[in-house]
């Protein structure tokens, strides 16, 4: 009994798809031979598709759609560009093959005043430095997206899962940042600076007058001839020490959504929570990734100017192996190139909790 009913399904089928199959082709003007046996044989491959469960869980039949849908998914979401990263260049539209081409600018010409011809003008070295940057290239781990879980779970699993990339791309791509911007150790156009306070927990805390030093280094000359405003990213334990130093100063912050940026002594501030580690006797920063080190380690915060720092964003790949029969699963991760740091180690500076 069936088999009868299914065999009056399917004649019921081709007699459907014929019928719209022709109607379809007398529309466009084609055969209506074309239109039968177009929508019956595309009604045969929906039959197969899922028979194997290709459209439950998408595998390779729909493999080249899916990592276009997905990749673009990445790319509208990845934006690593907190608000103080903003106030540095966006150098994206300089990229070339995942690699920036600069020029450091040579020394400017000097000014003759009431020159009177009886000697040669001296030629100046202004010949410009090439200069080129790399982007680093982010690679996440494989994530596992086994066949039984699509199955079994109402939300959108490879949506979600897109979300998480893009979450540990973003959060690393501004851990580099601040690393690359941060300047390494003390120095005439990279001044670091210890805390001068009282003693905290191990620690010496910030004070007003540790801001107001770092910010007569910006007043020099070589380092800032035009005077820019330098940008302060404050980490927030300092932020808080600066507050209960000066209660008045603290009202000021009261209200402010700091993600935007607020004056403080010669600096347009920020608040975050992703700055570079020191070493508290020596006032080194730490090299991105090193290993954590408790008894030398601490924290800062750091400050640059804005035409001195850049950031850029390159390409961006998925790279995606679907229904693996041996674990039924589809393994994905991603790759973005992506930089940040300084132009040419001029105008950066720090201020380190010292112990």
């Amino acid at each position: 009994m069936k088999k009868v009913s299914a065999l009056i399904i399917v004649f019921a089928s081709l007699a459907f798809n014929s019928v719209m199959g022709a109607g379809l082709a007398l529309a466009v003007g084609a055969p209506p031979i074309f239109g039968v046996v177009g929508l019956n044989a595309l009604g045969v491959i929906q039959n197969v598709i899922s028979s194997t469960g290709a459209v439950q869980y998408q595998g390779f039949v729909l493999a080249g759609l899916n990592k276009e849908v997905w990749l673009a998914e990445l790319m509208q979401k990845f934006r690593p560009n907190p608000a103080w990263l903003k106030e540095a260049r966006d150098l994206s539209a300089y990229v070339n093959n995942d690699t920036i081409n600069l020029a450091d600018a040579g020394a400017d010409p000097g000014v003759i005043i009431n020159y009177d011809g009886t000697y040669d003008i001296p030629v100046a070295a202004t010949e410009d430095t090439p200069k080129t940057i790399d982007l680093y290239n982010m690679s996440t781990e494989q994530d596992q997206i086994k066949a039984a879980l699509v199955k079994t779970r109402a939300y959108n699993i490879m949506q979600d899962r897109v979300q998480r990339h893009n979450d540990t791309l973003e959060a690393t791509s501004l851990r580099l940042a601040a690393y690359g911007i941060a300047p390494v150790s003390d120095a005439a156009l990279t001044p670091v600076l210890a805390t001068s306070g009282a003693v905290v927990g191990g620690f010496k805390a910030i004070t007003l007058n540790d801001i107001i030093d770092l910010n007569t280094k910006y007043s020099n000359e070589d380092m800032n001839p035009n005077g820019i405003k330098p940008i302060l990213v404050l980490n927030p334990n300092h932020l808080a020490q600066l507050a209960k130093e000066d209660k008045d100063l603290f009202k000021q912050f009261v209200g402010i959504d700091m993600t935007d940026g607020f004056d403080l002594l010669g600096f347009k501030a920020y608040k975050s929570t992703v700055t570079p580690l020191y070493n508290k006797t020596t006032g080194a920063r730490k090299a991105y990734g090193a290993a954590a080190a408790p008894a030398t380690d601490t924290i800062a915060s750091f400050a640059f100017l804005p035409k001195e720092a850049g950031y850029a964003k390159g390409t961006m790949e998925m790279f995606l192996k679907q229904a693996d029969p041996q674990r039924q699963s589809d393994f994905v991760n991603f790759a973005v190139r992506f930089f940040a740091g300084s132009m040419r180690n001029k105008g950066l500076g720090a201020i380190y909790s010292a112990a």
